[in-house]
């Protein structure tokens, strides 16, 4: 079973917070999930589901 590596996003990304991203779905050995939570219909009870389903979570 892969691991699930959930990213957060919070606004405009740097360059390179693509870049791990994109590397991380390259080397095929995790689920990669990205949520924007700059958008105004996040819905917050996925979010909060997919951290406590997620390996790691990444806030940028």
């Amino acid at each position: 079973m892969k691991r699930r590596c959930l990213h957060l996003l919070t606004g405009p990304q740097e360059t390179w917070v693509s870049h791990v991203i994109q590397e991380q779905r390259k080397a095929g050995t995790a689920e990669i999930i990205e949520i924007d939570l700059s958008h105004t219909d996040v819905d917050y009870g996925e979010v909060l589901e997919q951290i406590f389903r997620s390996d790691s979570v990444s806030v940028w």
